[in-house]
């Protein structure tokens, strides 16, 4: 009966818990998986949801994500940093972050300021929140970005590559 017992409760903790279930990252987080789970455990793996319906672009080994969102409307582009799951946003100290999109003479190069949030007490050089806006953005839907440079948790990458599209 104690037998019994143990194995459920080790099968439940499989079914729970985030565990090694074909995740490709580290998940070093506390954070419940259930029914109301945002999460995608699929056949795909795990799949984390942008918050604001932008385009996650992973980070490394994904230890973070920028979220990157289009308003082709008005040329406007924000960036949030979040963590590896995309649940809890990442303060960094950079003032601005520099997105180049497209390539060669058609390149644009876009600055995206640091948004102050006196709710949350972000300021500039503190945030999790980037934007900007140009015209030339005007009626994108999708385009080959590069963040230029990027320092969250410690660690500086250069060259972060991705391909925008919504719903990705």
């Amino acid at each position: 009966m104690n037998l019994l017992r143990a194995m459920m409760i080790v099968g439940l903790a499989v079914l729970w818990g985030c565990g090694d279930d074909g995740h490709d990252h580290d998940h070093n987080h506390d954070h419940p998986h259930g029914a109301e789970d945002d999460h995608d455990h699929g056949e795909e793996g795990h799949v984390h949801k942008p918050s604001y319906g932008g385009m996650l672009v992973p980070l490394g080994e994904e230890f973070a994500n920028v979220e990157v969102k289009l308003d082709g409307g008005s040329g406007e582009l924000t960036a949030w940093v979040w963590d590896g799951c995309a649940e809890d946003p990442i303060r960094i100290s950079q003032t601005e972050l520099v997105i180049d999109i497209g390539s060669g003479e058609d390149a644009l190069t876009v600055s995206l300021g640091g948004v102050a949030d006196p709710l949350t007490g972000e300021k500039i050089g503190d945030t999790c929140q980037f934007s900007g806006r140009d015209d030339a953005l005007k009626g994108l839907d999708h385009f080959a970005g590069t963040l230029r440079s990027i320092e969250v948790k410690g660690q500086r990458l250069e060259g972060v590559k991705f391909e925008y599209k919504p719903g990705n």
